[in-house]
């Protein structure tokens, strides 16, 4: 009776043990598909992540390049600006709205934030700079001075006639050497050109002390532009 009992007892522990064993297998197996749709679903939520935090990088990116390129246009090329020459320093006049309209405009007092620029060829170096009105002695003193500019080109190209005073035109120079300060880089839209040197057609002028061509050639150009009286220093 008693080894019929353990028999018993043997056979439960065995299925007993085969039912665990089963049992144990099939939580493996599901915890196994559990991890991998798990693992699934967390690769792809996080290439998702990652593809958003590209692209709000590549957007970031984009509106700092176009915040840039915005100041950089509204401070140099989306300004209003005529351009005079001359064939020597012209006098120094003042600008009054009543009085001399066509004075000079210096730094200080711009009306509407216009200011004059001067660009003069030397007989060593171009000068390029901001004049100052002097009352003291009736001149414009020059504000901010470029040393070792060996050639300034200036390239005036007509875009079309805008009204019966004048045509527009696009002034676009460039510096043919290293320098410490430079003068507002690129290009001045929109530009009304007046005196005979150059009103007309599309044409280089050069301003170097080389290249003089008689009494009428352009050895002074007058800028007048808003937005321009800081000079770049970097």
């Amino acid at each position: 009776m008693k080894n019929k009992i353990t028999k018993q007892i043997s056979r439960f522990a065995k299925k007993h043990s085969k039912t665990k064993a089963g049992v144990t297998l099939i939580e493996l197996i599901a915890t196994i598909a559990i991890l991998g749709i798990v693992s699934t679903v967390s690769l792809s939520a996080l290439y998702s992540v990652a593809t958003l935090a590209k692209k709000g990088q590549d957007m970031s990116a984009a509106q700092r390049t176009a915040s840039l390129v915005s100041e950089q246009v509204s401070l140099y090329g989306n300004t209003s600006t005529y351009v005079e020459a001359y064939a020597s320093m012209p006098l120094a006049i003042k600008y009054n709205n009543v009085h001399t309209p066509n004075g000079f405009m210096d730094a200080d007092n711009g009306v509407g934030n216009y200011v004059d620029y001067f660009v003069k060829a030397t007989d060593v170096v171009d000068q390029v700079g901001i004049y100052k009105y002097n009352g003291v002695y009736n001149r414009f003193d020059i504000i901010t001075l470029l040393d070792d500019v060996k050639s300034i080109t200036f390239d005036v190209k007509k875009l079309g006639v805008i009204d019966t005073n004048g045509s527009k035109y696009i002034l676009n120079y460039t510096i043919e050497t290293d320098l410490k300060y430079t003068l507002t880089g690129g290009v001045v839209m929109n530009n009304t050109v007046k005196g005979k040197d150059i009103s007309t057609g599309s044409y280089p002028i050069k301003i170097d002390a080389s290249d003089l061509v008689g009494a009428d050639h352009a050895k002074v150009l007058r800028l007048r532009s808003t937005s321009r009286q800081n000079v770049d220093r970097s």
